[in-house]
């Protein structure tokens, strides 16, 4: 498998990735999980991808690469409508170690009324590409129903998002 990977190979490697974690779904729910509740401090919200600590709020799907190399994210409304919205961040949790962080106010135009769709199993969602540019610890956030729309940001790694956390403040 990891002779397919191309120039994400010797990130893989570094980061001492097995096939195993690359390629289990049932693991990618799960994913850095503990990590965001005792090192950061969240309490998860039931059983959705909704994080709390004090007032923040943090949507974190867990994502990894699809059959088609593609990485994405399901944003429900019914989530959002347990938030306040300026005081809430975007942060998927991507394997293996990477995160993304984007306060959601400033993903208004992602998330527009006409950008959302309805799902018979999940309800009102946008749905969000992620292209990454692990290289170069860059990401792009695209509409799934719009790809003109599109906002740009950039990967963290796992042992970097403490740091960060400090620095919006928890």
């Amino acid at each position: 498998m990891f002779e397919d990977v191309g120039p994400n190979f010797s990130l893989i490697k570094k980061l001492n990735i097995n096939e195993d974690q690359m390629s289990d779904r049932t693991e990618t729910r799960n994913h850095n999980l503990e990590f965001i509740k005792s090192n950061l401090g969240f309490s998860q919200i039931k059983n959705s991808a909704v994080f709390q600590n004090g007032e923040k709020f943090f949507f974190s799907p867990a994502v990894s690469e699809g059959k088609h190399g593609k990485y994405w994210i399901d944003i429900r409304e019914a989530n959002l409508e347990k938030v306040v919205i300026k005081k809430s961040f975007l942060m998927p949790r991507i394997v293996p170690d990477l995160f993304l962080i984007e306060r959601l106010h400033g993903l208004k135009k992602l998330l527009a009324q006409d950008l959302m769709e309805y799902r018979p199993n999940s309800g009102n969602v946008w749905g969000i590409y992620m292209k990454l540019n692990i290289p170069e610890m860059d990401a792009t956030l695209v509409s799934k129903k719009d790809p003109s729309v599109k906002i740009n940001t950039k990967l963290i790694h796992k042992r970097n998002i403490i740091k960060v956390f400090e620095r919006i403040g928890k």
